[in-house]
């Protein structure tokens, strides 16, 4: 992975790929879904890029999860 400059980003683009993974969703079927494009998803994953709070609520509606547990440490708390 990459060297983050905060720990929150990590935190984010893991639970993120977690998440979509879970759902047994593609990059490319997210971003469908979210109304973007793949590379925009893979850039959140590898933390290159800072999603806005409604891209947040985006993609977590589209997982079908609260935004919040896109946010919350859960190599820490499960």
């Amino acid at each position: 992975m990459t060297d983050y400059i905060f720990p929150e980003v990590e935190i984010v683009c893991h639970n993120l790929r977690k998440y979509r993974r879970q759902k047994k969703l593609t990059q490319d079927h997210l971003a469908f879904l979210a109304g973007c494009n793949r590379t925009y998803i893979s850039a959140l994953e590898r933390g290159r890029i800072n999603p806005t709070l409604l891209t947040l609520v985006i993609l977590s509606r589209e997982l079908g999860i609260d935004t919040c547990y896109l946010l919350i440490n859960t190599k820490r708390y499960g």
